[in-house]
């Protein structure tokens, strides 16, 4: 089931988020837990989207995302902060539903676009192939280095 967020899912979610920071590119950086509950608080308390994907009573996964203005214009850009499903349950319709969800959010929101990034470095082509089955277009890449 693909649900809202609620501030009681904040445990799971710091879970999820532990997880994803671990699997990926991000990893060498420290995790905040202090600093995630925040931003969770104010993105569920109506900042931002927050939907999760649940099984059986246990959050198995998550899309976190929020809406900006573009830098040249007022015009809103959603873009997402988190995509993720715990790899035992990768392969479901998780990570489309949840991805339809945020892009439905997005156009109710008034957002002119959304921009889905895979800056994690975990499943690049499964998830830029899912994105674009969704009817997004591929637009340039990311590009880092550690400092």
């Amino acid at each position: 089931m693909i649900r809202p967020a609620t501030p009681q899912d904040i445990p799971a979610l710091l879970a999820l988020g532990r997880a994803m920071h671990a699997e990926s590119w991000y990893g060498y950086l420290p995790f905040d837990e202090q600093k995630l509950s925040g931003l969770l608080a104010r993105l569920i308390g109506g900042e931002g989207f927050v939907e999760v994907y649940e099984t059986e009573g246990h959050v198995n996964g998550v899309m976190v995302g929020a809406i900006s203005e573009m830098w040249f214009c007022r015009a809103g850009i959603a873009c997402d902060l988190a995509l993720f499903v715990y790899p035992g349950r990768r392969g479901s319709i998780a990570a489309c539903r949840l991805t339809q969800r945020f892009i439905e959010w997005a156009r109710a929101h008034g957002a002119a676009e959304v921009c889905m990034a895979v800056s994690t470095g975990v499943r690049i082509q499964e998830t830029g192939r899912l994105y674009e089955a969704l009817g997004l277009t591929h637009v340039g890449g990311i590009y880092k280095a550690r400092l």
